[in-house]
């Protein structure tokens, strides 16, 4: 199970206007400021795991007040002002390391672990004025303790996926966290409040209530959240803003950090527990959220392993011995074809339709390689091998028979090739080329091209292909390092080669596409199928 260990972090604020106070400033000069947390971790069942509110000291004057924390300057004993900033000129940088007895800011609201399907932390900062007098503070206590009952039966839409972090309470489908009520007078009122107080459009226009933001992490969104910067600001620093109505004149900026503590290393992958490999897995793309995984067992069969929310567990299919990595594709509603090359040295073919037929030999020419299938349509297939000429022979199912198998070219490859349909007909295949250390492509379009070099190397073993979108190519491959190399074409020109995030490997990538996301496999060095994909943005697992 994927999980990680988190921290969320309030580094420090700015005021970007300060409140209207009440004249007499009972409190301190200016504002007076103080933060407090309400936090929730709800488990899968909507079951409430943990509650707290971490609420810090007031920071702003301490003359004649014991117990607060000096910030501001608006004296000589601070004083919360329009420009100033806490606790210091660049809030969102963490200038100390966080210490767990400190409850101002920079401090640790939370701290635990996410785990991928399992829970979800609902966690609303909020920075209030302090005055003496009547406050809503006691709304604000019952309102936090309401969180986990509310939220409880929704919990499903919150622990999966990679949906918005920070939402508004009221979008959440809760109430407004705080309400005032007959707000008014030239003096200005009396007693603490959350900064961000809006006019409700009462009639009388003197019902005010806050509707606070609200951060649901789970997993996945914590990983997006401490991969990105989504304030501009450094990894995982979000910034909040509580501005409020003109009667109240207040706009404050919350500067909050989620970041990584623990669990997957930046270079982990996800394991597929169970199984024992002896070559390189392959993977498929059967649907939305489908994937269809195989290995070679060391035995030499054909193992599968099905996503489906979670990874299913491997099973045998049969005991046929294979002499290479198994290649897939998926062609139509339900539909799987695995190729191999089989004791004899022959393409074999094996398909899912409803249920698994048995192999069935393709002939032709002795592969000196794992062969490679793609599908351009629904029935149609085609598959590339490097025989002992070390050219690329191919042959085709047209949706009622195969065609003979043909040499293409008498370019001699130094791997094994690989495959994908990219839209309209369209095939791409790669492989690496006898003298060079480059990755090559050659492709159809009503008739096959040359081999063109895309560059890159050295490269160990033979290239992983998908394509996430029309006219778009992602290829991975195995470095000389053991470090994964990827590439893409986004339609338009190709981009350069970079290194994936992601440990060692020991055997050729596997690649499938599905809803715009890339799926990569591999077999880890411990011989364990291991698994990693890209969403459009990021890699994942990631730090």
């Amino acid at each position: 199970m994927l999980s990680g260990r988190y921290r969320v972090a309030i580094n420090g604020f700015r005021v970007q206007a300060e409140t209207w106070d009440d004249v007499w400033q009972w409190d301190g000069k200016h504002d007076e400021v103080f933060v407090s947390t309400a936090v929730s971790v709800l488990s899968k069942d909507g079951t409430e795991i943990l509650h707290s509110q971490p609420t810090s000291p007031v920071m702003g004057d301490t003359y004649n007040q014991a117990g607060r924390i000096q910030a501001g300057s608006a004296g000589d004993r601070g004083g919360l002002k329009t420009g100033d900033s806490f606790p210091s000129d660049t809030p969102w940088l963490r200038g100390t390391p966080i210490d767990p007895a400190r409850d101002w800011p920079p401090c640790s609201v939370w701290e635990g672990e996410l785990a991928d399907g399992e829970n979800v932390l609902v966690l609303t900062p909020t920075i209030w004025e302090w005055d003496p007098g009547g406050d809503p503070w006691s709304g604000w206590i019952n309102w936090a303790d309401q969180v986990a009952k509310s939220l409880g039966p929704k919990v499903g839409d919150l622990i999966g996926g990679t949906a918005k972090a920070v939402t508004d309470a009221i979008s959440l489908g809760l109430d407004a966290a705080v309400k005032m009520f007959d707000v008014g007078g030239p003096m200005g009122n009396s007693g603490s409040r959350p900064i961000g107080m809006q006019q409700t459009g009462d009639p009388k226009g003197t019902t005010f209530q806050f509707n606070p933001q609200v951060f649901t992490l789970n997993y996945r969104t914590a990983e997006l959240l401490v991969a990105s910067e989504p304030s501009g600001r450094g990894k995982g620093v979000l910034a909040l803003r509580f501005v409020e109505h003109p009667y109240f004149r207040g706009d404050y900026m919350l500067y909050v950090q989620v970041e990584k503590i623990g669990g997957a290393p930046a270079d982990a992958w996800e394991t597929l527990a169970g199984g024992d490999f002896a070559g390189g897995p392959g993977i498929v793309a059967t649907g939305v959220g489908q994937l269809e995984a195989f290995g070679r067992g060391t035995d030499n069969s054909l193992f599968q392993n099905s996503w489906r929310g979670s990874w299913q567990g491997w099973q045998q299919l049969d005991r046929t011995v294979m002499t290479s990595d198994p290649s897939l594709a998926h062609w139509g509603q339900g539909r799987i074809e695995v190729v191999a090359r089989l004791v004899d040295n022959a393409c074999w073919v094996k398909w899912w339709a409803g249920g698994w037929s048995p192999w069935v030999s393709l002939s032709g020419p002795k592969l000196t390689s794992g062969p490679a299938v793609c599908s351009t349509g629904d029935g149609k297939v085609d598959i590339f091998g490097r025989s002992t000429d070390s050219c690329l022979w191919h042959i085709a199912f047209d949706g009622t028979k195969w065609t003979l198998w043909e040499r293409l070219d008498t370019t001699p490859m130094a791997s094994d090739p690989a495959t994908a349909h990219w839209g309209g007909g369209h095939i791409e295949v790669v492989a690496r080329l006898v003298g060079s250390d480059a990755m090559w492509v050659k492709w159809w379009w009503d008739g096959w091209s040359p081999w063109t070099s895309i560059g890159g190397g050295p490269f160990t073993g033979g290239p992983a292909v998908c394509s996430a979108a029309v006219n778009s190519v992602d290829i991975l491959a195995r470095g000389i390092d053991n470090s994964l190399q990827w590439k893409r074409h986004d339609g338009q020109q190709w981009h350069d080669w970079v290194t994936v995030p992601a440990g060692p490997i020991a055997s050729d990538p596997d690649a499938t596409s599905w809803g715009g996301r890339v799926d990569v496999v591999a077999l880890s060095a411990a011989g364990n199928v291991v698994h990693k994909w890209y969403d459009g943005g990021s890699w994942y697992p990631a730090t």
